[in-house]
Formats: C-alpha cells, structure tokens, sequence
C-alpha cells in the first residue's frame, strides 16, 4: 500500500497530495515505521503548514517512536546515545505540538478530545526520559573510555614489539 501511494502521488500529484500523503502515513503508522511517519508527515506539512490533522498525527508517530525506543531498550545497554537522545527530543516536540493543537483554532472536537491524555502521559515520562539521558551519557563516556584503552593496549604491544625487535637486531650484530 505504501508503495502504491508513494507512486500515485508522485506521477499525478508531484508528491504534494496532502491526502494522499497522510493515507502514506497512516500506513507507516500501521507498520510501526515512526522515522518514516515522520517524514511523510513533514513532506505534507509544508503543503499544508496549520493543517491540525498533521500535526496530530506528527506528534503521535514522535510519541510512538519514543514509547518503542523505551519500551524496546528497556534502558538497557545496546541503545546508542543518538537514538536515545533523539527519542528524547522526539517525545519533547510531540509534547509541543499536542499543546499546540489546544490553542489552534479549527480543530475539531474530535481531534482535540485525546489531547490532554496524550500530553499528560508524555510528561509522566520526562523523568525516564532524563534517566535515559543519563544512561546514555554514561554510556557514552564508557565507550569513549573503552576506545582509549584499546588504543593504548595497542600502543603498549607496538612499543614491546619495539623493543624486541631492537634487542633481537643489538644480539645479531654482538654475533657478528
């Protein structure tokens, strides 16, 4: 379906069908493809900028990617500190624009009714979205630390390497 879309509107529409656009979406949406939601989702929002449809639904796909980060990691280790931190920010923008709908005029009753639920669930979730910060920082750091052992273990073998060869040719040329 996704793909079917994605032609339609690129050979009848030059891209630029926002509904057709949103139906692409949705789809994303429906496979669990929150990246991709995204960006279809800003692909029709600079057709249509206020459109309070999109924006709820941009800001529901980056609250679904954050929910699948922190439910998929856990907070355990193996999450990079990017995609933690881009989690993050994503939960903080669909915060953002779910506030932002509150104040729009146009949008309908029905749109705006799960709102204040979504926003409140989202800021229930900034402590564990600054342990995940947290985690990743150190994280991070531990990598960083990691790498510079190596280098120096490296480092260590190449000098005693070194130094072997240079006592091996000093015996050679006592034999000689």
């Amino acid at each position: 379906a996704a793909q079917l879309y994605t032609n339609v509107n690129r050979k009848y529409f030059e891209g630029r069908n926002v509904d057709l656009l949103s139906y692409l979406g949705r789809v994303h949406l429906d496979n669990q493809d929150y990246r991709a939601t995204i960006e279809v989702v800003d692909r029709a929002l600079e057709v249509e900028p206020e459109n309070p449809d999109l924006l709820f639904n941009k800001a529901y796909a980056l609250q679904k990617f954050w929910e699948s980060v922190a439910q998929s990691s856990g907070g355990r280790e193996g999450l990079t500190h990017e995609k933690m931190e881009e989690a993050v920010r994503c939960a903080k923008e669909s915060v953002r624009l779910f506030e932002s709908l509150l104040s729009r005029e146009g949008a309908s009753a029905a749109l705006l009714h799960g709102v204040p639920m979504h926003v409140n669930f989202l800021k229930s979730q900034f402590p564990q979205m600054e342990a995940f910060l947290e985690r990743a920082q150190q994280q991070k750091e531990r990598e960083a630390a990691d790498a510079e052992s190596r280098k120096a273990a490296a480092a260590a073998r190449e000098a005693q390497r070194e130094e072997e060869r240079r006592i091996r040719e000093e015996e050679e040329a006592r034999e000689r």
